[in-house]
């Protein structure tokens, strides 16, 4: 810290004391004269102007055979004549010469290096040119130091009040703060039960709305193969379409309520990629074909596996697909799947094309907004809640990606899907790894499924009467043998006592839900030959970590109320693929002799 006072370099000349100076050449004698008559304690000696040294005052007589002053350094001690000894042979030859333009902080420094026998000593002033101006007393630097002090612990009394003030403000800062933390920790926390919450009330509402569906759709499906006539097969129809109405505004809405939630989970897992879009396009092509439009894939360099969330990435691409359907009356739909970088990476390039009434540049603005449509009139002829886009663009973009249109009224419409899925080799080398180059059109690769699954026995596991009659039913027109149990615990006993090849298995179920029960089966509880039975979900819980927890107790399969006959006829598919791949251990035969 600096406690020299703030001084300019003129303000020296104010310290000065006197000016009283004396020629090197006077004899001893005359300062004496010159004390009496001044009150000077020292005296500078000058030759030509300039100071030489410093002279104590005496106020004689001067005893030339007595020391006056033991201090040498003075002269006074020594046995001299009057008549010959002059000023300059007893004078202090060392004092502290300052010169005027010197910093008031120096002098005071060098006041308080010398020693202790010159501390009482004046100090010699000189202008810039070297010539003598006057003494500064000691007591004078003692004076100019003591106001300094003055000044400076007055200025940290105030700095210290200055500092108080600041800190008892930051106190109350402090304290709002901790106040302000407390309410948000709070908000957080509320916010977070609230989420927890809306997510549970998701999954109820998804429960409870998709098991009553599931009984309509499932009996509209059953009638509808019924013997019907002209009139009772239209009315079919239309129930028939207007509950896929309501399922997909269902599906939409509680879709858009996860996003909001932040519910939906992402995967990145290796998946065969081209079997996917095939899939995708599979599901469509009955529409397709109905609509009289041509639906086409085209993979260009495409790699047959890469690493991502197969089923969000299927869920966009089915929606646009979907669209691109519904809005397209004459042509076809084109799906292109290449390979992109992104700047995350490697990706994947998907687009969909279509030759669909197409949408203008303003109504592409809010396309991808919620509750949006391109033209309110497309509502009421195409019906929809307009969350479909939205949702995907939310999708993708918790992918990673992003999602784009390119249209012109009245010449279709090309969404595009960047996402940053790598390519993948998998470790089984009959996979295969070649970047596909192809094009399939749909309606050439139609697939014969099995429909006819005689001598296969099922274990249906339901507790709700009308799921179980609508299962049974779609089992019964695939030629199963059907055992039911209304519970796992009736499921367990069912194992072991009988053999079966696939149980269809209810999550939501009391005494003993599908989970426990599958986890038990996995176990051994029902026999160590049903270990390895065969078992898929049938529930009405259709969130992305339903299916999870599913595959993680061990089920192979997983089926999202309402349930069709195709699904029924994939599961026991799966089935009869997992059968044939177990190989039943060799048994030993008596030898007779």
């Amino acid at each position: 810290m600096n406690i020299t006072p703030k001084l300019q370099a003129s303000d020296l000349k104010m310290l000065v004391s006197h000016s009283i100076s004396i020629e090197a050449s006077i004899a001893i004698d005359e300062v004496v004269t010159l004390s009496r008559q001044s009150n000077a304690q020292y005296f500078a000696v000058v030759e030509n102007g300039r100071p030489v040294g410093m002279i104590p005052r005496d106020d004689g007589p001067i005893e030339l055979q007595q020391p006056k002053l033991k201090d040498n350094r003075f002269g006074w001690g020594k046995r001299v004549d009057p008549e010959v000894v002059q000023v300059r042979d007893m004078m202090i030859t060392d004092p502290l010469v300052i010169e005027c333009g010197t910093a008031p902080e120096v002098l005071i420094a060098a006041v308080f290096r010398r020693d202790d026998s010159c501390v009482n000593q004046d100090i010699i002033l000189t202008r810039a040119d070297g010539t003598f101006l006057g003494l500064i007393t000691v007591l004078a630097v003692m004076r100019l130091l003591h106001g300094f002090l003055g000044r400076h612990m007055k200025d940290l009394r105030v700095n210290k009040e200055a500092i108080t003030l600041e800190n008892s403000q930051l106190v109350k800062i402090r304290r709002d703060l901790e106040l302000t933390n407390e309410k948000l920790e709070r908000s957080r926390n509320q916010a977070q039960e609230g989420a927890q919450q809306k997510g549970q009330f998701l999954a109820n509402m998804s429960h409870e709305i998709r098991t009553p569906m599931n009984g309509v759709f499932s009996m509209i499906d059953l009638l509808h193969d019924t013997n019907l006539d002209e009139d009772q097969e239209k009315l079919v129809n239309i129930a028939r379409s207007s509950a896929g109405s309501l399922l997909r505004i269902i599906d939409d809405l509680l879709e858009f309520s996860k996003i909001e939630a932040g519910k939906v989970s992402i995967e990145r897992i290796p998946f065969n990629l081209t079997e996917t879009v095939e899939a995708s396009l599979a599901l469509y092509s009955e529409v397709a074909s109905n609509k009289g439009l041509e639906l086409m894939i085209d993979f260009e360099g495409t790699p047959a596996w890469v690493v991502g969330d197969p089923h969000r990435y299927q869920q966009v691409l089915n929606n646009l697909i979907s669209n691109a359907l519904k809005f397209t009356e004459i042509g076809s739909v084109k799906v292109s799947v290449k390979k992109m970088q992104t700047k995350a990476g490697p990706g994947i390039l998907t687009e969909v094309k279509d030759c669909g009434i197409g949408i203008s540049a303003a109504q592409r603005v809010e396309l991808f907004a919620p509750f949006t449509q391109a033209d309110a009139s497309h509502a009421r002829k195409f019906g929809g809640t307009g969350l479909g886009l939205s949702i995907c663009k939310n999708l993708v973009e918790l992918l990673g990606g992003e999602l784009n249109c390119d249209s012109e009224i009245g010449k279709g419409s090309t969404f595009s899907m960047l996402v940053p899925f790598a390519p993948h080799t998998p470790n089984n080398s009959e996979h295969i790894t070649e970047p596909v180059d192809q094009s399939v059109w749909c309606h050439d690769q139609v697939t014969k499924h099995r429909t006819d699954f005689s001598g296969m026995r099922v274990l249906l596991v339901e507790d709700n009467h009308v799921n179980m009659e609508v299962a049974r039913r779609f089992l019964l027109k695939l030629n199963c043998e059907i055992c039911c149990a209304e519970n796992g615990k009736v499921a367990l006993e069912s194992l072991k006592n009988e053999r079966f090849d696939c149980v269809i298995m209810d999550c939501q179920m009391p005494v003993l839900d599908g989970y426990e029960a599958t986890r038990q089966i996995r176990q051994g509880k029902a026999g160590a030959a049903e270990r390895t039975v065969f078992i898929a979900a049938m529930t009405a819980h259709a969130m992305s970590w339903d299916r999870k927890k599913c595959i993680n107790m061990g089920m192979d399969h997983y089926m999202s109320k309402p349930v069709g006959l195709q699904d029924f006829r994939r599961a026991l598919e799966l089935a009869s693929q997992k059968s044939e791949m177990v190989v039943e251990p060799p048994t030993s035969k008596p030898v007779v002799c």
